[in-house]
C-alpha cells in the first residue's frame, strides 16, 4: 500500500527516485506511471539541504536510490532530518552493515531485485489504478542552484502532447535507433526523450555515469 498526502486539494501518491541514469530509475518510473502514482525526481548533484527540503515538501515515505545515496540518507535521519523517510529501495546490492545503520535510524532497507520478484509472485493478485490524462506522472524538480528546488509538475496528458508533436519532425525511427541516455532523468527533456524511445520502439543505452566519458559508452 503507498502511502497517500494531502496537498493543494488532492490526494497524492509519491515515491521518491535519486540515481543516476540507468535502468532501474526509467522501470521504476514507468511502473509508477501504470498505478498513478507521482514520482519524485532528485538530481543526482543534489546537496543534503535541497534534498531535505524536497523530503519535506512531499513529506516522502519511500526512495528508490543507487547505493552512494544510502549513506546520504541515513546522516540527514541523523540530523533529525527525512521525519517522514521509511523505507529506502536499493537498486543496487547491500551490505548487512548498511542494513543495520538503516535500523538504526528508523530506515527500512529493502533491494530492488527482490521487490521485483515479490511483484511477480503476487502477480495475479495485483490491481493497478489506471491513470487519467490529468494526473501528475512526475515532480520534476529543478537542481536547487538558485534556491530552493521547485518542482515542475507534469502530467500523462503533458507528455502525450509533446511525443504527438515531436512525431511530426518528419524523421524515421525504428527499433534499430539508439538513445543514448545522460541527460538527467530528473530534467524534464530527458523524459521526453526516454517517452520518445519507449513509445517508438527506440533502443535505450545508459551511459556509465561519467559524462567526460561519453565517446567511449559511444
Amino acid at each position: 500500500m503507498i502511502p497517500e498526502v494531502e496537498g493543494d486539494g488532492k490526494v497524492w501518491n509519491f515515491i521518491g527516485i535519486w540515481s543516476k541514469n540507468r535502468p532501474e530509475w526509467t522501470m521504476t518510473m514507468l511502473s509508477n506511471m501504470m498505478n498513478s502514482v507521482t514520482s519524485v525526481t532528485f538530481y543526482d548533484t543534489l546537496g543534503p539541504d535541497s534534498a531535505e527540503f524536497i523530503l519535506k515538501q512531499t513529506e516522502l515515505t519511500t526512495i528508490c536510490v543507487s547505493g552512494p545515496y544510502i549513506e546520504k540518507l541515513i546522516q540527514l535521519k541523523n540530523e533529525g532530518k527525512a521525519q517522514n523517510l521509511t523505507h529506502v529501495v536499493s537498486f543496487d546490492p547491500v551490505k548487512k552493515a548498511e542494513i543495520d545503520a538503516c535500523e538504526q535510524v528508523g530506515l527500512s532497507l529493502h533491494v530492488w531485485e527482490d521487490i521485483v520478484q515479490k511483484g511477480v509472485e503476487i502477480e495475479k493478485d495485483i490491481v493497478f489504478k489506471d491513470p487519467i490524462s490529468s494526473d501528475v506522472y512526475l515532480f520534476c524538480y529543478t537542481s536547487g542552484t538558485t534556491g530552493d528546488p521547485k518542482a515542475v509538475m507534469l502530467t500523462h496528458g503533458n507528455m502525450l502532447a509533446a511525443l504527438t508533436s515531436v512525431s511530426f519532425v518528419g524523421f524515421p525511427f525504428s527499433d534499430e535507433d539508439i538513445l543514448v541516455s545522460y541527460l538527467p532523468l530528473a530534467h524534464s527533456m530527458e523524459q521526453l526523450l526516454q517517452a520518445f524511445a519507449v513509445t517508438y520502439g527506440v533502443q535505450i543505452g545508459f551511459y556509465n555515469g561519467d559524462p567526460l566519458k561519453l565517446v567511449e559508452d559511444l
